[in-house]
């Protein structure tokens, strides 16, 4: 058994235990500050099982205590007087503070890295380009419309040929509008499903997520690329336009979603710091 798993099932102390979520966040960021003044720094896998919770948790703890630091080293006055100081003259090593009210939590043996500098914590970037996310929710935004739209228009196009016309002043039902629009809300429902949510890594959970839901995604793309194509080889565009609009269209949609994801994914690795 190795030491992740051996702190996992390691019960948890009382008083953490009956502890609120405020109060084992408000513990978790002091205890990770209290050992990095120390010159550990502890993982959000050690510092979530700590107190029963998971390494995203942890990660989460870890940046909101950077955070802290950050903003009280800004505030405090001669800020910067003193570290121009501190990087001439080595800094005497304190001892660590014992923690008044609740009793800091013990961490189970597990990997930790040393700090680079001890004595200050690392300045944290939080959040992503904002011009990143515009530019992604603007060519989901614009992909999911054109997307819609273009399949909802499908219903009003003229009666195919060998059919019989459209009486006057005729409409299409609202049901078929409705399921006009259902198929890319269902291939874009699909890929964020795949994307987004921690499958575990286990056979029967790889085959519901890529077999399943692969395979709705897959028929839904089919269908919205079937009226897509009709749409826009009825407006006349020649055989090259109307092939490989569509795939322009739900793959704008597509790919801006996997841009939201990366932007999402690179927030919490490592607790966003870098």
């Amino acid at each position: 058994m190795n030491n992740g798993q051996a702190t996992q099932q390691r019960p948890l102390p009382a008083h953490i235990a009956e502890m609120s979520l405020a109060e084992k966040q408000e513990m978790a960021r002091k205890l990770y500050r209290e050992r990095l003044a120390g010159g550990d720094r502890l993982t959000g896998e050690l510092l979530g099982s700590t107190f029963g919770m998971g390494e995203r948790w942890g990660r989460d703890r870890i940046a909101e205590a950077h955070e802290e630091a950050r903003i009280e080293a800004q505030a405090a006055p001669g800020t910067a007087t003193k570290t121009r100081a501190s990087r001439s003259k080595p800094a005497a090593k304190q001892p660590r503070a014992k923690s008044a009210g609740a009793a800091t939590p013990e961490v189970a043996p597990g990997p930790s890295t040393k700090a680079a500098t001890p004595d200050a914590a690392p300045q944290v970037v939080v959040g992503s380009e904002p011009s990143g996310r515009f530019v992604a929710w603007l060519g989901f935004g614009f992909g999911a419309l054109l997307s819609i739209g273009g399949n909802i228009l499908f219903c009003w196009l003229p009666a195919a040929p060998g059919q019989p016309p459209h009486p006057p002043g005729w409409t299409p039902e609202p049901a078929a509008m409705l399921f006009s629009a259902a198929w890319p809300l269902a291939l874009l429902i699909a890929v964020e499903v795949m994307t987004r949510v921690s499958w575990p890594n286990t056979l029967l959970w790889n085959l519901a997520r890529f077999g399943v839901v692969g395979a709705v995604g897959v028929l839904s793309a089919v269908i919205s690329y079937g009226h897509l194509s009709t749409v826009l080889a009825a407006w006349h565009y020649d055989a090259y336009g109307a092939a490989a609009g569509p795939l322009v269209i739900d793959g704008l949609m597509t790919v801006s979603g996997f841009a939201l994801l990366a932007i999402s994914k690179s927030q919490a690795s490592k607790g966003g710091t870098r």
